[in-house]
């Protein structure tokens, strides 16, 4: 193999691994959503067959990284005021002035992240308490020695 014929394998190869890289996450990724779906099917199957009470949550909800695209707008435009403030005076009031743009997109995510949060647990504690109602009931000695 002459050095031609391997400078032109190298980025072949090297952009032929990456995809299989993360065609092999994927794989995996599915592979245990299917697991998931799989023991919680079981297990609800079973709370069933037992006549427990069988709890209807959304497994497959993707989790929510609260506040962090907030954050991430209010580095930002943090970024851009500190930035406004060292600039020199001519570009400093438009600077700071723009910092401010991304500063309130992100106060505005986060006070939807914190609306969105007690809305979630207001919904939980709904749903929840009837199981806890159930669990609670006393139970009667009648038929038992």
């Amino acid at each position: 193999m002459s050095t031609e014929e391997l400078a032109i394998m190298i980025p072949i190869i090297g952009i032929l691994g990456s995809f299989l890289v993360v065609i092999v996450f994927v794989l995996a990724d599915n592979r245990t959503r299917r697991m998931r779906a799989k023991m919680l099917h079981d297990e609800r199957m079973i709370a069933l067959e037992k006549g427990l009470p069988v709890p209807m949550d959304d497994a497959f909800a993707k989790k929510r990284r609260y506040f962090r695209s907030g954050l991430v707008w209010c580095s930002i435009g943090l970024g851009l005021m500190t930035l406004g403030i060292v600039a020199t005076e001519n570009d400093a009031n438009e600077l700071f002035g723009v910092g401010s743009i991304p500063l309130l997109i992100g106060l505005a995510l986060i006070a939807g992240d914190l609306i969105d949060l007690k809305r979630a647990k207001a919904e939980r504690d709904r749903v929840i308490s009837p199981y806890l109602a159930a669990e609670t009931e006393p139970r009667s000695s009648a038929g038992r020695s």
